[in-house]
């Protein structure tokens, strides 16, 4: 598949309607070594809205691919809970920000037949706006809440959520993103 050099600003294109059946989570560096260095109370906040969305996952059966850095230890132990209630969760190991670097996802979201991915998790400035990035040159949308990703170094962070409203097909909150999966 050939990749598109740039990727265009929401308001430049053409924005798919979501569809359920058609959609992923990816779960991105929710890893112990990843933890610190955040706003007070963020990583609190994500995970409790992440495991709200790893539930709809489960009611839903929606696939859920959890990403985790190659050398960063186990997703944390609450949300991995929860992965053991939703049918159908894929493990991958990255090397690169992206979660496209590894072929295995690329493979599954092409078997799967992905057009929508909602991408919770940490470094949202690096990993979740790499792996957005790829994602949108496969021509898959994205879809996020605020209180679903989080960064560190406030700049950064900002910088980071700043790209996301602009290239991001649908960023809202948990309520709203939860609203999607269900009505779709």
């Amino acid at each position: 598949m050939l990749l598109k050099n740039h990727i265009e600003p929401l308001i430049n294109r053409t924005v798919k309607p979501f569809d359920r059946s058609k959609a992923a989570i990816l779960l991105i560096d929710m890893q112990e070594s990843f933890m610190s260095g955040h706003k007070e109370g963020a990583i609190d906040t994500i995970i409790k809205n992440q495991i709200r969305i790893l539930k709809d996952c489960a009611e839903y059966d929606i696939p859920v691919f959890k990403i985790e850095w190659y050398d960063k230890g186990n997703t944390l132990k609450e949300l991995q809970t929860e992965l053991n209630e939703v049918p159908r969760v894929f493990s991958i190991i990255k090397y690169r920000n992206s979660a496209f670097a590894s072929s295995a996802l690329v493979k599954a979201l092409n078997l799967l037949n992905t057009k929508h991915l909602v991408l919770v998790g940490v470094n949202t400035q690096y990993c979740i706006k790499d792996t957005a990035e790829s994602a949108l040159r496969r021509d898959i949308e994205i879809v996020t809440g605020i209180d679903l990703v989080s960064g560190k170094w406030k700049h950064d962070y900002q910088e980071g959520i700043d790209w996301c409203r602009k290239y991001f097909s649908f960023f809202g909150n948990t309520d709203t993103v939860r609203e999607l999966l269900k009505t779709s």
